[in-house]
């Protein structure tokens, strides 16, 4: 039971944090590379995660190091997409807005190919909308 419970408070923190990243960023107005640099040092300290370390991956890489690595669920993968597809549309460099880009519609493709028969409508105009900017 203990257990249990602590899994579920990690699970929490991560959906937490990503939500408030997510938020974050959809109050700001503008494009700018503070964006990118404090969701970084955000996912780096909370998380472990080092969002340049991600973005160097190889697409099959990314996606098995956030499920294997961080037990990242379907709905974090959900929302750490987002959180990407946000932060790219804040991004004015444009090959760091292509990586971004490339990287969430990685992740969004595989949440329709293992999502378990759950349709997410938000996903898929994602998915429409990136591979039409490309």
């Amino acid at each position: 039971m203990a257990q249990e419970d602590k899994l579920k408070k990690q699970i929490d923190k991560v959906s937490l944090l990503l939500s408030k990243l997510i938020n974050k960023l959809l109050q700001q107005n503008s494009e700018n590379e503070e964006s990118f640099n404090v969701i970084s040092e955000s996912l780096k300290s909370e998380l472990d995660i080092d969002l340049a370390k991600v973005l160097g991956m190889n697409d099959k890489e990314e996606v098995e190091y956030l499920i294997g690595n961080k037990k990242f669920s379907i709905d974090h993968l959900r929302e750490f997409g987002d959180l990407i597809y946000e932060l790219a549309y804040h991004t004015a460099d444009a090959d760091l807005k292509n990586k971004l880009n490339r990287k969430a519609l990685i992740i969004y493709e595989y949440i329709t190919a293992n999502g378990k028969g759950i349709l997410f409508l938000d996903v898929q105009y994602k998915i429409k909308e990136l591979k039409a900017v490309k």
